[in-house]
C-alpha cells in the first residue's frame, strides 16, 4: 500500500469506528436490527491520489443479484448495489460523482470532512433512502 493511502487508512479507521462501522480497509459495514449499512473506499484506478467514499444500505440478510446469484450478508459490499441504492459522500444525489483529492498535507482535513459528511449527508441517506422491501439494485 502506498504510504499516503496507508496514512489515510490510519486516520479513517477510528472515524468510521466512531460512527459504528467495522471491517477491514477498504470495506466497512454497520449492522442495525433492520438494515446493513455499507461503506467502501475506492481509489482512482489510474493511480491518481484521489478517492471516493461510497455508501449504501439494504435490508439485513443475504442478497439476491439480478443474475440470480445469492451473496451472503457477510460478503456484501457497495458494489452489489445499483446506483440508486448507493451514494458517493459529497455528491449532490445518488448516481452523481464526487472525488476527494489526497496529498501529504490534507489527509487529516479530508478525513475530518468525511466524518462530517457521514454525520450529515450519510445519516440522512441511511435514514431516508432505506425502505424495507425496496429493490436496492435498480
Amino acid at each position: 500500500m502506498k504510504p499516503l493511502r496507508k496514512r489515510l487508512k490510519g486516520l479513517l479507521d477510528p472515524v468510521l469506528q466512531a460512527h459504528g462501522f467495522s471491517g477491514k480497509y477498504p470495506y466497512y459495514r454497520r449492522k442495525t436490527p433492520g438494515r446493513l449499512d455499507l461503506l467502501n473506499v475506492q481509489f482512482d484506478r489510474r493511480g491518481e491520489d484521489r478517492f471516493v467514499i461510497e455508501i449504501g444500505s439494504l435490508p439485513r440478510g443475504d442478497f439476491q443479484t439480478p443474475w440470480g446469484e445469492t451473496i451472503p450478508e457477510d460478503k456484501l459490499d457497495v458494489g452489489y448495489l445499483g446506483y440508486r441504492g448507493r451514494l458517493r459522500l459529497g455528491a449532490r444525489a445518488p448516481g452523481e460523482d464526487h472525488w476527494f483529492k489526497l496529498n501529504e498535507g490534507n489527509a487529516a482535513v479530508q478525513v475530518a470532512r468525511i466524518g462530517a459528511l457521514l454525520e450529515d449527508q450519510g445519516k440522512r441517506f441511511f435514514e431516508d433512502a432505506f425502505s424495507p422491501g425496496a429493490n436496492p439494485d435498480e
